[in-house]
Parts: C-alpha cells; structure tokens; sequence
C-alpha cells in the first residue's frame, strides 16, 4: 500500500456553530461542577505563628529540665560523697572542732528521720584496739600533748 492510494477524504465533521457557542458551553459545564470540600487556605504568617510557638515551647521545656536536674538537695549532693572524703576534707581544711560544730546547723540534724546516735556511734564501746583500726581506716593521726 503507497501513500497515494490512500483516501483523502476528511472524515471528521465537526458540527455546525461548534467553535462560535464552545466558550459558552465550556462555562456552562465548569458552573455544573462543584467542588467536593471547600480549599483551606493556610497563610504563611499563620504557619510562621505556629512554629514560633513550638519552639518557644521546646526551650521552655528544655530550661525546665535543666533547671531540675541542677538543683540538687544537699542530702543528694551528700550521699554522693563518701565518708573517706568527707573525713579526708576536714583533716585537709585545717577546720577547728569547735569551728566546725559553730557553723553546724542543728536543726538539720534534728529533722533527720534516723536518729544520730545509731549512724555515727557504736551501740558497744569501743576498747583501745578499735578506737586504732578506726584511725587507720581513715588516715586519722591524733597529735597527742
């Protein structure tokens, strides 16, 4: 088959007065259809508002948090501490007996749920060989006069 003997013939008709009515016909269908939900539409500075907000949010919540993990009771930061280096710090600090026992605070010792007397002294006496062990335990060495 040669392009010649093909039929030259336009076999599509267009109707009459199609092209003069088509752009009233095409409105006509576009006011048919209605959209199925309404288009919501979210402004920049909307967005801009939200996420500022969200933000101040996470600093704040992060300030809080760091907040309450700095502060610390003092029977927190106590217990952290051992009773070696405790010991250890008041030999090193040159801090007198009496010294020390004017800036104790008692009350502090007296809100305590455990009474004193069964954490720091012996429920027994102590003889002299206990009394030296316990020295040595903790570096102590007594300036005899």
């Amino acid at each position: 088959m040669k392009l010649e003997d093909l039929n030259k013939d336009n076999v599509f008709k267009v109707p009459d007065d199609y092209f003069e009515n088509f752009p009233d016909r095409m409105q006509e269908r576009i006011r048919e259809i209605k959209p199925d939900r309404k288009v919501r539409v979210i402004r920049m500075r909307t967005l801009i508002n939200i996420a500022a907000a969200v933000a101040v949010l996470v600093v704040a919540l992060i300030g809080l948090t760091r907040i309450n993990k700095e502060t610390a009771s003092v029977d927190q930061l106590l217990s952290e501490i051992s009773t070696e280096e405790l010991v250890n710090y008041l030999i090193d600090s040159e801090l007198s007996t009496d010294e020390f026992l004017e800036n104790l605070d008692m009350s502090i010792i007296a809100s305590s749920e455990e009474p004193i007397t069964d954490e720091f002294m012996p429920s027994e006496s102590l003889d002299e060989e206990t009394i030296d062990e316990l020295l040595d335990e903790y570096e102590i060495e007594l300036e005899l006069l």
